[in-house]
């Protein structure tokens, strides 16, 4: 840990600890419109639009146009798998600018979707999208999702699903610059003048020593369970 001694300031001694906000901010919403059509036999063809806000990712609002073509691979009862892949074009708005991503960007998308009938009234499905920046591909991100659906009556089914929501470069966010402080004395004598201050990762006392800005967990966790009407 850094030591300084009474009187000095811990500003000398440059940033110590930095604590993100504890609380999440939770608001999340997604939209999406897509169109599917048969080219002939497996092929396919799709085009489509998404848009989303995320303030725990730190993205206030981002719409993706796409298109592109695809494959059915199997279409059985049993089992459904297809892939698609195509070109995006993303307009994206972050809580906290950053000079060093685009907020505009031709991409290109690649998705799939798997589908397994477990048992008459149980399926599992997964479902994987990748968007990534051609200007710069370090620039990416992913959405897999993976669900499980019992159905309970002809018209009622249970939904229990876990979805990742990976960014290569996450969006930037605010913190506050803390160090955590805890008094140190050598001898055990209270005002013998030996005392000095030691950092810590646990315990001891807060001192807030400015702000800074760090990059958000690249990884997003949702986990979600959902009554399906159908008619």
């Amino acid at each position: 840990g850094l030591t300084f001694l009474p009187g000095e300031t811990i500003e000398d001694y440059g940033t110590v600890v930095i604590d993100p906000p504890t609380e999440p901010d939770v608001e999340k919403f997604f939209a999406e419109g897509r169109y599917t059509n048969r080219i002939g036999g497996t092929r396919t063809w799709n085009a489509g639009a998404s848009w989303d806000r995320n303030k725990d990712a730190g993205i206030l609002a981002r719409f993706i146009a796409f298109g592109g073509v695809g494959n059915v691979w199997r279409d059985g009862e049993k089992l459904h798998f297809d892939t698609s892949y195509g070109l995006s074009y993303t307009d994206r708005e972050e809580e906290t600018p950053d000079p060093e991503k685009d907020a505009q960007f031709v991409g290109a998308r690649l998705t799939l979707d798997v589908g397994y009938q477990v048992l008459t009234s149980t399926r599992l499905r997964y479902e994987l999208t990748g968007n990534l920046n051609l200007q710069d591909t370090a620039d990416y991100s992913l959405d897999s999702k993976g669900s499980l659906t019992v159905k309970m009556s002809r018209h009622l089914s249970l939904s229990v699903s876990l979805q990742n929501l990976f960014n290569s470069e996450p969006a930037l966010e605010d913190v506050d610059v803390v160090a955590r402080l805890v008094l140190i004395d050598p001898d055990g004598i209270p005002g013998s003048g030996d005392e000095y201050y030691e950092t810590t990762e646990d315990g001891g006392i807060d001192v807030e020593i400015g702000e800074d800005r760090v990059r958000k967990k690249q990884t997003d966790t949702v986990f979600r369970t959902s009554l399906v009407i159908n008619f």
